[in-house]
């Protein structure tokens, strides 16, 4: 026992450039796993509003993070496996028999596994009270909490990391028996064959990236748009992983057959090397581009939602108490009875009402085809929330409308059978956020001479009311909440900022917390391909020697080789994340974010930042892949 732990101690200090940063990450992982599991589960916050919200939204967290490590370490494990599997031959080839070599690759994960392990709980531990005030910070809640997590965060980590890696070991276990000791010595030259040819495999990739493009461009319902987003994700997903080497090569194959391009000594061996490089490290690349894409997408979603959560809620709840009554679920005289309960429990507090305002309307949901607005019953098939208005200009004949919409109107409007002329178009009602179900459908809003008699289906009136008071908006509802005897909901700017910043915050929280992790895990990939090209552009080089090259024309070829290797995920991911853009835009309206421009911004800046942090890990990865070739 004591030659296999000097074998596998030394195989791992041997190949601590490559070992080290993999137990960091593995730890790093583990301490984020425990952190979000502790903070899902933490006491003392049953009490607050949002509560469950926030702990569905952590543990969702959890289940991303999960499946991200699987795939990370897997992805890792891969390529220490494709470090030492030489070393495994090796001892195969002195004498050692397959079941004494796995004892040694038993020994190298459990070593890995128990450091990692252990710094990472460790660690979750240490900062637990520093992630917990940072998540109190952001959603805005102030509690007394324990200074350490329980122990039930800490067993679930530890059961679910050592499956993980148990998995991995079955792995490395079956490519040992798998693969004779000349196979595995072999092992790191081996070229990387696909089993599907290469345009076979970039037309399924342009298949599922097109499908998941279509389906994020052309979703009409905000609503439709939650249930698409993960569909469009998965599909994107598949198709970046099966075709990014395959596509990159038909786009390469095609600047081949410009003869007077191809065959001039730089371009040639440039392209050819990168062709090879991109067909060696598809997946690395792949994995590259998903996860930058990802971090994209949740740091900008975060910081929009943030930063936008006032402006929302004042859009929604303009005023501190606000209400409305359908004709539809009420009699005229219940209206009335409702009404006069209101003004009894503002009299409770003697509140004076300030800015009031009414408007009464009539709403259906519809499809808009042309000119033709069409009622639809099923909400999740409307495109458009139709709403009605009375208008205060009286000279409005009986066919004529005044239209509100951020989308180009006809000029000419069919409902229910009649004609009406659109004397004048807006682009927004002033009130549109506030009114019900506008904002998640982006409706039209039309001004008409007379509300009564104006024909809009089954359509009930709804009086909606809104104002100020001059006293303490969240007591005054308390008194109207406590005169009312019937079920209506009375809510407000003040009344609802609670709520919906703990919410805001802790989807601010989540989204960079897992960016976070995912811009660690591109960082760590990124240091694994450099060591990989590294190692590869050390033997092109002496073969490029023997060809005639001199030393600045390899230097140069190589460097711009690599160059654009790593220049290819930044560049898939942005393309991905314009697409998923339009889609994530019409989720933001379910919770009121209108304003397009505001979470362009946020995305804008969210890319600028990852470029810089993505090209800062590139140089200083660099350093690894320039002492590599520089070894004689």
């Amino acid at each position: 026992m004591n030659l296999y732990r000097k074998l596998s101690l030394e195989g791992i200090n041997k190949n601590k450039s490559v070992y080290i940063p993999y137990i960091l990450a593995f730890s790093f992982l583990v301490m984020s796993f425990s952190s979000l599991i502790s903070l899902a589960t933490m006491t003392g916050l049953e009490k607050e509003y949002g509560m469950q919200t926030i702990q569905y939204l952590l543990e969702m967290g959890t289940f991303v993070l999960f499946v991200f490590t699987v795939q990370f370490l897997y992805y890792c494990d891969g390529f220490l496996m494709e470090k030492r599997s030489e070393e495994y031959g090796l001892y195969g080839v002195l004498g050692l028999d397959k079941k004494q070599i796995l004892k040694i690759v038993c020994l190298d994960s459990l070593i890995v596994y128990a450091v990692g392990l252990l710094a990472g709980i460790f660690a979750s531990v240490l900062f637990y009270k520093l992630e917990e005030q940072l998540l109190l910070k952001t959603i805005k809640v102030s509690i007394e909490t324990g200074f350490l997590p329980t122990a039930f965060p800490i067993l679930v980590t530890i059961a679910v990391f050592t499956c993980i890696e148990l998995l991995i070991l079955l792995g490395r276990a079956y490519k040992i028996k798998k693969l004779g000791n000349l196979e595995l010595i072999k092992a790191k030259r081996m070229h990387k064959k696909s089993s599907i040819k290469i345009g076979i495999s970039a037309l399924i990739s342009v298949g599922l990236i097109g499908t998941g493009y279509y389906l994020a461009l052309n979703t009409k319902n905000p609503l439709q748009s939650l249930q698409i987003f993960f569909i469009a994700t998965l599909l994107v997903v598949l198709g970046t992983f099966v075709g990014f080497g395959a596509i990159t090569e038909v786009v390469i194959g095609a600047l081949k057959k410009n003869k007077k391009f191809y065959y001039r000594p730089q371009n040639f061996t440039s392209i050819s090397g990168i062709v090879h490089r991109i067909r060696q490290n598809a997946n690395g690349l792949a994995s590259i581009t998903i996860m930058s894409c990802a971090a994209i997408v949740l740091l900008g979603s975060a910081f929009s939602i943030y930063w936008s959560g006032d402006k929302i809620l004042k859009g929604i709840f303009p005023r501190d108490i606000i209400y409305s009554v359908s004709h539809k679920d009420y009699s005229q005289q219940e209206v009335k009875e409702i009404k006069e309960q209101i003004e009894r429990g503002l009299e409770k507090g003697s509140y004076k009402k300030q800015d009031y305002q009414k408007i009464e309307y009539k709403m259906k949901m519809t499809e808009i085809k042309g000119e033709d607005i069409l009622f639809v019953d099923s909400f999740n098939s409307a495109t458009t929330a139709l709403l009605v208005v009375e208008s205060e200009n009286k000279n409005l004949k009986p066919d004529e409308v005044v239209a509100y919409s951020k989308k180009d109107t006809p000029d000419t409007l069919n409902i229910s059978g009649k004609k009406y002329k659109v004397v004048e178009k807006k682009k927004q009602y002033e009130n549109e956020k506030a009114l019900s179900n506008m904002t998640i459908l982006g409706g039209l809003v039309l001004e008409v001479g007379d509300l009564d008699s104006f024909d809009l289906g089954d359509a009930k009136l709804v009086e909606f009311e809104m104002f100020n008071v001059d006293g303490d908006p969240s007591l005054a509802i308390k008194d109207i909440k406590s005169s009312l005897s019937h079920d209506i909901q009375i809510t407000g700017y003040t009344d609802a900022k609670a709520e919906f910043m703990t919410i805001f915050g802790a989807l601010m929280f989540v989204g960079t917390f897992l960016g976070f992790v995912f811009i660690v895990g591109t960082a760590l990939i990124i240091y694994y391909k450099q060591l990989q090209e590294g190692y590869e552009s050390k033997e092109n080089f002496n073969i490029m020697r023997r060809v005639g090259m001199t030393e600045n024309e390899i230097k140069k070829s190589i460097k711009s080789q690599v160059w654009m290797v790593f220049l290819l995920p930044p560049a898939v991911a942005l393309v991905h994340m314009i697409v998923a853009f339009f889609l994530i835009n019409d989720l933001f309206l379910i919770i009121g974010m209108t304003n397009t421009m505001d979470k362009a911004t946020s995305f804008g800046i969210v890319f600028v930042m990852y470029l810089i942090i993505y090209f800062t890990v590139y140089k200083i990865t660099s350093k690894a892949y320039y002492k590599i070739i520089s070894e004689k």
